[in-house]
């Protein structure tokens, strides 16, 4: 986030969010966390946040080293908290609409999978616990 965003951090930070507390600099990791969904979606569809892309350093260290990072590269190329720019965006917008699809269809097998789970719990006398 830049100093110009509309959403500060520090202004977050002296909120209180419900049992998960606040916005708070973490110093071991040097950056912000946020805890309260609406919180981070409002960052992560703030304008000024950066998702710096990994690609350009996986080209380097494999020119440095003389190595081929062939997982790495597959990864970048379909997530895209891995990438920057339009790039990112069009692979967010891909992905939104692959789990929305997938959603609706594991949302239609859910409640009987759960009824069948469940079902012991109520027609034994006692229920064995592992």
């Amino acid at each position: 986030m830049t100093p110009n965003s509309d959403l500060s951090f520090e202004a977050l930070a002296g909120r209180e969010v419900g049992p998960i507390g606040p916005a708070q600099w973490n110093d071991a990791l040097k950056c912000w966390t946020v805890a309260e969904p609406s919180d981070v979606l409002d960052a992560l569809r703030d304008g000024h946040l950066v998702t710096p892309s990994i690609v350009p350093s996986l080209q380097a260290t494999e020119e440095r080293f003389g190595i081929q990072l062939e997982n790495l590269r597959y990864i970048a190329s379909f997530n895209p908290l891995l990438n920057e720019g339009q790039v990112h965006a069009d692979m967010r917008r891909s992905l939104a609409l692959k789990l929305t699809v997938r959603r609706t269809a594991i949302l239609a097998l859910l409640d009987e999978a759960v009824a069948v789970a469940l079902e012991p719990l109520f027609h034994h006398q006692s229920v064995d616990l592992m």
